[in-house]
């Protein structure tokens, strides 16, 4: 993995209110040592726990930010400006959903096995226990909630410049029957998703239809019963 260029920015806003304020970072994160060890560890878990796939809504009217990455890779904007115009529509969407919280949004460019892809993900804040060295006292400290990665969405930058699909993964999470990270995949205009479980599920009945041409009851072929659904 190769970054390309990263940005954080950081997004306040407590469960159950609608005000949202953002804090932007007004230069890029330098691409070293510590940077990319957050990267790798954040793409270890997206890649875990990423469970759908979708496209750009193509009214950009409404869903604005396609138009803007477009702008960015034509050379029009920089990442900055594009993280920036990031942070206003996830914030915008965030005030909609009482229930969302803030955190730091990253914003990473980076290039894996010849590809080109974009990484927007919302990192959280947890609080640790440390040791101070030189007066062995016990610190209370604060880190970023790598392993509960809630919000986050993944662009491969050719399929998408390809209209190949899907180019849009990202990671859904519930809370109970609520889709309580749906403000995040709309802010960046992903409104035709499908889930894993709901791919697994359109893949055996398509094989279950295939197999089903190929038997043939008159021979004594006894067809699949028909899928269910999952248990």
């Amino acid at each position: 993995m190769e970054i390309t260029e990263a940005i954080i920015h950081r997004i306040d806003k407590e469960s159950g209110s609608e005000t949202v304020q953002i804090d932007l970072r007004e230069d890029l994160l330098p691409v070293e040592a510590t940077l990319s060890q957050l990267v790798t560890e954040v793409l270890g878990i997206y890649n875990r726990v990423s469970n759908g796939y979708g496209t750009f809504d193509a009214n950009q009217v409404l869903y604005p930010f396609s138009a803007q990455l477009q702008s960015y890779y034509q050379g029009q904007a920089d990442f900055i400006q594009l993280s920036s115009i990031a942070l206003d529509l996830i914030a915008s969407k965030m005030s909609g959903q009482l229930f969302a919280t803030g955190g730091y949004v990253l914003l990473v460019r980076y290039s894996n096995m010849d590809r080109d892809w974009l990484l927007i993900g919302m990192l959280k804040m947890r609080e640790s226990t440390g040791v101070d060295q030189d007066t062995k006292e016990l610190l209370r400290l604060l880190s970023l909630d790598v392993d509960h990665l809630h919000e986050a969405a993944r662009i491969d930058i050719a399929k998408w410049q390809g209209n190949e699909h899907p180019y849009l993964s990202f990671v859904k999470k519930r809370s109970g029957k609520e889709d309580v990270t749906k403000y995040f995949r709309e802010a960046l205009g992903c409104t035709d998703y499908t889930d894993s479980k709901q791919n697994t599920v359109l893949l055996l009945e398509a094989l279950q239809a295939y197999t089903n041409t190929k038997m043939d009851p008159e021979n004594g072929d006894e067809a699949w019963p028909a899928y269910s659904g999952p248990s």
